[in-house]
């Protein structure tokens, strides 16, 4: 089946009537709602075409974590430029369990080694699906490891999405504004600090800001990948690979914390590249105790706070 062909068979599945108008940033939006819908949404996942297409994940929530709940689960599949956004709040346990005539589910494509998925800091998200619903997310690749490791200079701090999408200047300056317009917007929707509340994602029928905030936590996860792989050495690639494998095996563990400022850190093992030797004029010399062994030198190299 050719991509039109595909697209024009997703356009005849039952749907219902939840068709959402379109996001801000211009794509198709999808709300499912119902157990027939969600078959529909595995049906498409699991075609031949769309299959071999990573896609692209995220989740909303009360507390998202262990000791909260899942209001939505977004997916973007990049072939459709669609958004479909999983009524977790309303279906349960349903939204993951029923399958098509397949037998595919939103479990076993969420499970698979082999379909391919993008995450944005899939911590979190991996925690409250196990967690909540005993899934074992596999086949992730965490864009925001993605970035740090494909990053020139220090890796110790992580880079928040917003980041991403402005330092990879794919955007233009309208569209970037509205994005980041949105954002600020629905934080301040769920901030307590400023009188919300995380329950705004389990209000019905979704505010259009939180569709829209919805569409672009997933909408440019591809771009975002295609520009950090285009980067990445073998060696790199690797270690991002393994290091996400090892942070899904964390986020599933009985010690695993959901919040706290090391969230904001890159992995232990990651150092900083070694600086160029143009800049190694700052080295200090140290006198050692007078044992007969040679001076040292000590390398003082600048940190760089990434801001979220």
């Amino acid at each position: 089946m050719a991509a039109q062909q595909l697209i024009t068979a997703i356009q005849a599945l039952s749907f219902g009537e939840s068709l959402l108008q379109s996001s801000e940033q211009g794509a198709r939006v999808q709300l499912v709602d119902t157990l027939q819908s969600v078959q529909s949404l595995v049906d498409t996942m699991s075609s031949s075409e769309a299959s071999v297409v990573p896609l692209c994940f995220d989740l909303e929530g009360v507390n998202l974590s262990r000791h909260g709940s899942i209001s939505l689960l977004q997916v973007w599949i990049h072939m459709l430029e669609q958004a479909f956004l999983v009524d977790v709040h309303a279906l349960g346990a349903g939204a993951f369990e029923v399958s098509n005539s397949k037998g595919n589910s939103l479990r076993t494509i969420l499970e698979s080694k082999t379909t391919q998925k993008y995450f944005f800091d899939v911590r979190n998200d991996s925690d409250a699906l196990y967690a909540l619903f005993g899934i074992q997310l596999a086949g992730v690749k965490d864009v925001r490891l993605l970035e740090l490791a494909s990053r020139r200079g220090p890796k110790h701090i992580l880079n928040g999405l917003g980041n991403c999408i402005e330092q990879a200047q794919f955007l233009e300056e309208p569209a970037l504004q509205k994005w980041q317009s949105t954002k600020q917007k629905v934080v301040k929707m769920f901030d307590s600090k400023t009188g919300g509340s995380y329950e705004i994602w389990n209000v019905r029928p979704l505010p259009q800001e939180l569709i829209d905030y919805c569409v672009g936590d997933v909408q440019f996860l591809p771009i975002l990948v295609t520009i950090y792989e285009s980067r990445l050495n073998a060696q790199w690639s690797e270690r991002a690979s393994v290091e996400t494998v090892k942070r899904l095996q964390e986020s599933r563990s009985p010690g695993y914390r959901p919040k706290g400022k090391h969230k904001l850190f890159g992995p232990k093992k990651w150092r900083f590249p070694p600086p160029p030797r143009d800049a190694r004029s700052s080295t200090t010399v140290t006198s050692l105790p007078a044992t007969g062994s040679s001076p040292a030198t000590q390398e003082h190299i600048p940190i760089q706070h990434a801001v979220k």
